[in-house]
């Protein structure tokens, strides 16, 4: 019975690869893995309609295998995140998903993912304070340093929005140590096609300068990650040129500033990105008016 269930629902997958894996959980996996590289690669509406599907198929597996559990929860954490990226989801659908994830999630690496993937979602939705709280919670337990830096940043830019500058500083200095003691290939081999990318880290930190108006040591961090992205972080790179822009343009190098936005607007035109959309947008408007 659940292999007929399995065959079934492979047939209505947005992937012909994963009629290849032998098991349920194999087959989540292969799905979570290609939609996870499409939405970084293509931005999240590449992958909204086919993950949410993805998310109601694999739900209906059923529970109680661990390794199938695991699949499910990274697959719907990953599908929250595409919907938020490409600006298409209620926020109550997101959290739903991450409800999902985190009801069957184990691996504390993971559920610690998926709290900063929630806190995205209420700092999106004005809720900065509580975002932060839920950054922070997320330290708990050991992880591994790259991947406490990622939170660190993350919670950085959440006290900050929230009012809190000395903590929001405390943060990314806490992450900025972390990064640099941390051994880049020791992270779960879920999160590598994420916090195993060598830009990945130095843009969040860069990002978090940059919410704190520290538009110089913003400025170096978004370079070294616009430099370090693998070649399938197309998202990422367009996203940290734009937030590079939006440095150099506050630290009046309009003519650095223009390079980035026209690197990341060629970027950004095979993307299905809100998040580089909105990013964009707000420095050509800010550099409308500079002249």
């Amino acid at each position: 019975m659940r292999r007929r269930k399995l065959l079934a629902g492979l047939a209505l997958t947005p992937i012909a690869a994963v009629h290849a894996a032998p098991t349920p959980a194999g087959a989540v996996e292969a799905l979570a893995g290609d939609l996870t590289r499409r939405d970084l690669a293509e931005g999240g509406a590449s992958i909204a309609g086919a993950g949410r599907e993805a998310v109601r198929w694999a739900l209906s597996l059923g529970g109680g295998d661990r390794r199938l559990d695991h699949a499910v929860a990274v697959l719907a954490d990953r599908v929250a995140s595409a919907l938020g990226d490409a600006g298409l989801a209620d926020p109550r659908e997101q959290h739903r998903l991450l409800d999902a994830a985190e009801r069957v999630a184990v691996a504390p690496e993971l559920r610690a993912h998926i709290r900063l993937d929630r806190a995205s979602v209420l700092d999106a939705c004005g809720d900065h304070a509580g975002a932060a709280r839920h950054a922070e919670d997320a330290l708990t337990g050991r992880l591994p340093a790259v991947q406490a830096a990622n939170l660190r940043a993350g919670a950085s830019r959440y006290r900050e929005r929230a009012g809190d500058t000395d903590a929001a500083v405390a943060h990314v200095e806490a992450a900025e140590r972390l990064w640099a003691a941390a051994d880049p290939g020791d992270v779960p081999a879920w999160a590598v096609p994420v916090l195993g990318d060598a830009g990945h880290v130095p843009g969040v930190i860069g990002r978090a300068w940059l919410v704190l108006g520290r538009y110089r040591r913003a400025e170096e961090w978004l370079g070294e990650a616009a430099g370090a992205f693998g070649a399938g972080r197309v998202r990422g790179r367009a996203a940290c040129l734009a937030r590079r822009a939006h440095a150099r343009l506050a630290l009046g190098n309009l003519g650095g500033c223009d390079e980035d936005l026209g690197e990341a607007g060629v970027l950004a035109a095979g993307l299905g990105s809100a998040g580089v959309a909105e990013a964009l947008g707000r420095v050509r408007r800010l550099r409308g008016v500079r002249r």
